[in-house]
């Protein structure tokens, strides 16, 4: 049963429960795992990045910037949230925007103090999920979906200059020079003072799953693919590994990673969430 801990008059979700799972794969060509992911069900937290920069680089930056996101919200769900007015949606994805423009900032140090890690950086998607909601941040071309009743719904936008291209109406999706553009970020951890993050207001239901996944896997299978194979059932540990085989069956060209969430507890009106019922997805950036 989740816990409760009364902070004035308001009570603040400290243990949902929540289904995860996660699973990381080098692939079937390159040499190393640049990934780096984790799945905290405990705390609704999820965290996957994928790295860049050379042999070494790359692992470190999404090592760097993982790890430090995490600490970073581990603390502030730990200290920051036992003030009420703290607990806004708003708030919580302003906490989640520091943690990552605190990671981004690590990672150019790093990559200042080590002439071998030069230029190196990571995507990145993190989110929290509590009650009806989940709040998500995202830079680069890591994605997040939401399946609902079959129907497969990519949450975050692919910062990359393909999908510039796109947008601004230069390209179009059958263009065959659009491959060459795909993998050329626009935004990433690391590589830039302020990186552009992406801010999402993600209202959830019940029999809502969700996946973040690198380029590895959606790169490697199609939308129709996904959403049949995320409609099975059974233990999602079981589902991460038939996602991340299709995926090498599919050649494996990158590191292909994978976090599902399931959450399991029926969506509940807690006061700190209520804003989130306005609308089901809310891009809001800044």
């Amino acid at each position: 049963m989740a816990e409760y801990p009364k902070v004035g008059n308001q009570m603040f979700i400290t243990r949902p429960q929540i289904g995860m799972a996660g699973l990381s794969d080098r692939g079937q060509v390159r040499e190393d795992n640049q990934d780096w992911i984790r799945a905290d069900p405990h705390l609704g937290l999820f965290v996957l990045a994928d790295g860049m920069g050379g042999i070494r680089g790359g692992a470190e930056a999404s090592r760097i910037a993982g790890e430090h996101f995490h600490r970073h919200m581990r603390s502030w769900l730990r200290w920051g949230a036992m003030l009420p007015w703290r607990r806004s949606p708003l708030r919580i994805l302003k906490a989640m925007q520091r943690g990552l423009l605190a990671a981004s900032v690590r990672v150019r140090h790093a990559a200042a103090a080590d002439t071998r890690l030069e230029g190196m950086g990571t995507t990145l998607v993190g989110g929290l999920v509590r009650g009806s909601a989940c709040l998500v941040v995202a830079v680069g071309d890591s994605r997040l979906y939401r399946l609902r009743d079959g129907d497969l719904e990519q949450v975050t936008r692919d910062q990359t200059l393909a999908a510039k291209l796109l947008a601004d109406g230069f390209l179009k999706t059958d263009d065959p020079r659009l491959a060459r553009y795909t993998h050329i970020l626009t935004a990433a951890v690391g590589r830039e003072e302020r990186p552009e993050i992406q801010r999402y207001h993600l209202k959830l239901q019940p029999g809502d799953r969700l996946l973040a996944c690198s380029d590895g896997l959606s790169g490697a299978l199609a939308d129709h693919h996904l959403s049949t194979t995320l409609q099975q059932q059974g233990p999602l540990e079981r589902l991460a590994d038939r996602l991340v085989a299709l995926a090498n069956d599919a050649g494996g060209k990158d590191n292909i990673s994978v976090i599902l969430i399931d959450p399991i507890t029926p969506p509940s009106r807690s006061p700190q969430w209520e804003n989130l019922d306005r609308a089901t997805v809310t891009p809001d950036q800044g």
